[in-house]
């Protein structure tokens, strides 16, 4: 069982989350980064909820990847925005979200996490997705995509750019289950892992 450490002050979020979790995973409370510490591993998930500034945050987010592997903490806040989203994820966190988001969300965020993925709330991922949106990627950054077939540049292109799979089988004249076969091979070509590393990637060339 994995295990999934969460870092709070608040008492009520804390004992509704070990609730709601405990049923899958291993999970522990504490009250502040200095107390995890030790018990962290390269299993080990944590959940991070503080609404402190975002330099403190930051802070703390590095101390915890000093213990555990990046990727593998959830920050959430109680007012989330996209700006500080951004930021955060720069430093390689596992996913970003609202303090307060639903049940069946906050246990798809850990899902995505602890299967190697980048999850973030939705207006989130919107945002990244709008800021590369029209980019002629393979005109702009040849190199960004070496290695990958001219089929399968299409697929990552309109991939990055925000599309579904069933838009992308729609503008490219082929199946849904193909699209999903280019998907599995660019993502191995790449050494990423979902959707969301795509357009992070697309989105730091542009930068």
């Amino acid at each position: 069982m994995k295990s999934v450490y969460i870092i709070t002050t608040n008492n009520r979020l804390a004992g509704y989350w070990k609730q709601l979790l405990e049923k899958i995973y291993s999970v522990k409370i504490y009250k502040d980064v200095d107390n995890v510490k030790e018990d962290l591993d390269n299993d080990s998930y944590v959940i991070l909820h503080d609404d402190c500034e975002k330099d403190e945050l930051m802070a703390l987010i590095d101390m915890l990847h000093e213990h555990c592997p990046k990727r593998h903490v959830l920050v959430l806040r109680s007012q989330p925005n996209m700006n500080e989203g951004e930021t955060f994820l720069s430093h390689e966190i596992g996913g970003f979200g609202n303090a307060h988001m639903s049940d069946p969300i906050l246990l798809q965020a850990l899902e995505v996490i602890t299967t190697g993925n980048v999850w973030l709330y939705p207006e989130l991922m919107k945002h990244i997705i709008g800021k590369i949106n029209h980019i002629n990627v393979n005109k702009e950054n040849p190199e960004l995509f070496d290695g990958l077939s001219d089929r399968e540049k299409e697929v990552a292109t309109l991939v990055a750019t925000g599309e579904t799979n069933a838009m992308i089988a729609e503008d490219l004249k082929i199946s849904p289950n193909t699209v999903k076969l280019h998907m599995a091979s660019i993502f191995e070509k790449l050494g990423i892992k979902s959707r969301v590393a795509l357009a992070l990637q697309v989105s730091h060339k542009q930068a």
